[in-house]
């Protein structure tokens, strides 16, 4: 199954596969580019972004706290790195950015580990961030609706793209980096080996 995305998130990649379509949607008002989660980690997006000259960007996330076994410092870098994941894609491309994420629990079994059950709160930190970064409006993890007048002027956007390290755009610490890329990798594999994608595959060609 493809979905929207250009890149599947860690486990998801048992069950589905990136696709690369378009990141940036013409609206009557404004053109409108889409960073779905995990995306707004990785360094292919702001390029796009830049490319397709977008006026306002929409992130939203499904995205939980890191997993417990992780040290805490770890974790803390994590949950800085989604709070700030919008300020700095406003400075940094000089739009509007609307940061969206769940609340409540993620509770579910994950691929590597069937018999350890993954239960942890969402990160939540929904916030606005005008176009010089200024962060408007903010919740944390409780449900909430913001509405924020954002400045649009062109003259404000750089026409750059982020700084990247490689795949990423993360400023997060490097082992940390590669332990994602191995769950992808991982993940990746599976699925392309998965019997059920093949025969379902058949089914759709009329095999």
């Amino acid at each position: 199954m493809r979905n929207w995305r250009t890149h599947a998130a860690l486990y998801e990649n048992w069950f589905t596969e990136g696709d690369p379509g378009p990141h940036v949607i013409q609206t009557p008002f404004a053109r409108v580019g889409v960073g779905i989660c995990y995306e707004n980690l990785r360094s292919f997006l702001s390029p796009r972004l830049v490319e397709h000259d977008a006026d306002i960007l929409l992130q939203p996330h499904c995205c939980p706290m890191a997993a417990g076994l992780l040290p805490t410092r770890v974790k803390r870098v994590f949950e800085e790195e989604v709070r700030h994941t919008a300020g700095r894609y406003a400075r940094g491309l000089g739009i509007p950015v609307v940061f969206v994420n769940q609340c409540g629990f993620l509770d579910t079994p994950t691929p590597m580990f069937p018999f350890l059950p993954l239960r942890v709160p969402f990160l939540g930190h929904t916030n606005i961030a005008d176009s010089d970064g200024k962060i408007l409006g903010q919740a944390r993890r409780e449900p909430a609706v913001l509405v924020c007048r954002v400045n649009l002027d062109p003259q404000r956007k750089t026409h750059r793209a982020l700084p990247a390290r490689g795949k990423w755009v993360a400023q997060m610490p490097t082992p940390f980096l590669r332990i994602m890329e191995f769950i992808d990798d991982r993940g990746k594999a599976a699925y392309a080996r998965n019997p059920r994608r093949a025969a379902a595959a058949r089914r759709m060609l009329g095999q």
